[in-house]
């Protein structure tokens, strides 16, 4: 069962969509098209469609256009929130700031608006969004899945921050990979896991804030060779011995770790710059890589 709105009253705020009465809706049920208003919703009239009624649940998915941004989705079946399943950019040209709440019409004919709290799995993947200037995630997200923008095509001076996210606890394997990604990332402190090859040959070329994240994946990073400044790990962060394989970090000068077994050291030992420094603990003297001490500034503390 689908419900998509019309496309001819995509200007409408989602934030008014309980007090709008002109609203014209389009249900699509095994191929057959219904119309009706949303004053009949909001009465609880009950549709009668041949033998069947018109009843739309948890289990309903629904397509709805706002703003220029075709959304699929449906209400998670512990009734928390929204899953955005596809999402497609259909007016170029557009700003891509994503709605932050989704309406569900319930049993009873009424609607109730729920917080989008993922992006599903290749729910964007190899759409283009060039031309947005603006890219604007929902701001009660916790999950952004696996290959959800993997390949995706973005103006070159977007910016995308993410600490507006405030709940955002993972970004999941190959998100963002490969996509024409550039500029800065900004994370929110709720960020706990980037996951393996989330951001891997991207064009981003700084990272501001990521002070809460725990683990980040396998190649994460791996080969974002225009990546040129990053800030101190977090205390607990671990990440594996590729995920910054062939960043260069052209704008700093040293990096600090202190314990090799969290941050292996030889994942670094691609970057260029013969002046770069290492601070290190003393007792890790004896663990540190030839290839290392030969290439780097070692300052032990």
């Amino acid at each position: 069962m689908w419900v998509y709105h019309d496309r001819y009253h995509n200007s409408a705020l989602i934030s008014k969509l309980s007090e709008d009465t002109y609203q014209v809706y389009k249900i699509f049920i095994s191929d057959k098209q219904y119309r009706f208003h949303f004053q009949d919703i909001k009465a609880n009239v009950e549709q009668s469609l041949g033998t069947s009624k018109l009843y739309i649940s948890k289990n309903t998915r629904y397509k709805i256009c706002i703003n220029g941004i075709l959304y699929q989705y449906s209400l998670q079946q512990q009734e928390t929130g929204i899953v955005i399943e596809k999402i497609f950019p259909i007016h170029p040209g557009l700003t891509a700031q994503f709605v932050d709440k989704l309406p569900i019409f319930l049993q009873d004919g009424t609607v109730k608006t729920y917080d989008i709290i993922e992006l599903g799995e290749s729910c964007a993947r190899g759409k283009n969004f060039r031309g947005c200037q603006v890219f604007r995630l929902p701001k009660h997200i916790k999950v952004i899945a696996d290959w959800s923008f993997t390949d995706c095509e973005f103006s070159d001076d977007v910016q995308f921050n993410f600490s507006y996210c405030s709940g955002l606890e993972y970004i999941g394997l190959a998100a963002f990979a490969h996509a024409n990604l550039s500029g800065i990332l900004i994370f929110p402190d709720s960020l706990i896991e980037i996951g393996d090859m989330a951001f891997m040959e991207t064009k981003v070329q700084q990272i501001i804030s990521w002070n809460g994240i725990k683990k980040y994946g396998k190649q994460s990073f791996f080969n974002c060779n225009l990546l040129a400044a990053i800030p101190p790990f977090p205390a607990d962060a671990v990440t594996e011995q590729d995920t910054f394989a062939g960043c260069q970090f052209s704008d700093m000068s040293s990096l600090c770790i202190t314990d090799f077994d969290k941050i292996p050291i030889e994942q670094f030992s691609q970057i260029k710059n013969p002046n770069f420094c290492f601070f290190v603990p003393s007792a890790l003297k004896a663990k540190i890589p030839n290839k290392v001490l030969e290439k780097f500034h070692i300052v032990l503390f």
